[in-house]
């Protein structure tokens, strides 16, 4: 639960980093006519490359992770004669 938690606040805390960044993006294209839910779909479209990134590099860290460990551990194991 505590872990959740801490993902939430850290996610919260990216997203209105990259918000703060492009306030004058956001307020240029309010102010040649961009209507409110365009300019949302804009920052969740952002956000969601995003996602799909960090989480396709989680889950091939996970799967390369172990076996790479496995093998490191089997190649000191072995006897050098």
């Amino acid at each position: 639960m505590l872990t959740r938690a801490l993902a939430a606040v850290g996610l919260y805390g990216v997203v209105g980093y990259g918000v703060a960044r492009r306030s004058r993006e956001i307020g240029i294209r309010e102010a040649l006519g961009a209507d409110g839910p365009r300019v949302v779909q804009l920052l969740v479209a952002g956000g969601l490359k995003r996602l799909v990134l960090v989480a396709g590099s989680g889950r091939r860290s996970l799967s390369w992770g172990p076996s790479c460990w496995a093998a490191c551990c089997s190649r000191s194991t072995r006897s050098t004669r």
